[in-house]
């Protein structure tokens, strides 16, 4: 797949390790509309999304901060990026936007799908410094 990630590995496997972690537990269920099998989730309450919100949005700020130090500190003061530590926090970053992903009930998959499409429309001809569409 690239960038050392496991070939077997799919966005599927890392949001069923983040509803194991989740502050939130949801409930389940297979179900059947027109023959087809999948699993839905019970509808989020308003306490549950809640909690999801502010857990989300608040570690992504505090884990978007720790990625940002790694970097001040390699680019301002003159240390090695730490490439493995930058790794683990970007995972702690993706961790939080999942949690935000399950408040709005939005698939991760759809939320990138979409800002690749905004990507799209914003910079057709690829990105170029001062060249968005605004």
């Amino acid at each position: 797949m690239g960038y050392g990630c496991q070939k077997d590995f799919h966005i599927e496997d890392y949001v069923e390790s983040f509803r194991h972690t989740s502050p939130v537990k949801r409930t389940w269920k297979r179900r059947s509309p027109e023959g087809l099998q999948h699993v839905e989730p019970d509808p989020l309450t308003k306490e549950q999304q809640d909690e999801l919100l502010n857990v989300g949005a608040l570690g992504l700020a505090g884990e978007s901060g720790e990625v940002i130090d790694l970097i001040k500190k390699h680019l301002f003061h003159g240390k090695p990026l730490d490439r493995d530590k930058a790794i683990e926090e970007l995972g702690d970053v993706f961790w939080y936007v999942q949690c935000l992903a399950e408040a709005l009930d939005v698939s991760i998959g759809e939320v990138a799908q979409k800002n690749a499409a905004k990507l799209r429309r914003r910079y057709p001809k690829g990105f170029q410094h001062g060249g968005g569409i605004r």
